[in-house]
């Protein structure tokens, strides 16, 4: 029954929201180090917003954040001019519905 399950759930996520195709069409820039140029960050400690910062990210990481005359951008990176955007914090799991186990039909049909 797992192993049923397993190849279910599999092939049911391959296209759901979110999945890898999905999500490309939103991807502008497909580099290693990416710099984002001119935007206004809120680092959300409730300081007041920095205008025109770059930001520095390379392999999914954020390398540096600071004004653009103190901030080292490699020769390689891929650029993007942001002016007018404003940079935050994720803000994770600010709408969430709980899951109850005992309304979901599948633990209903897994417990007859």
């Amino acid at each position: 029954m797992a192993m049923v399950l397993g190849v279910a759930t599999s092939a049911a996520t391959q296209n759901l929201p979110g999945s890898k195709e999905e999500v490309a069409r939103f991807v502008r820039l497909r580099a290693k180090t990416i710099v984002l140029e001119n935007v206004r960050v809120i680092d959300g400690t409730g300081a007041t917003p920095k205008e025109k910062q770059t930001i520095v990210i390379t392999d999914g990481r954020i390398l540096a954040v600071g004004d653009p005359d103190r901030t080292s951008v490699p020769k390689e990176a891929a650029r993007m001019n942001l002016e007018g955007r404003t940079i935050l914090p994720g803000l994770v799991m600010l709408h969430k519905h709980m899951f109850v186990p005992q309304q979901c039909g599948l633990y209903k049909a897994l417990l007859t």
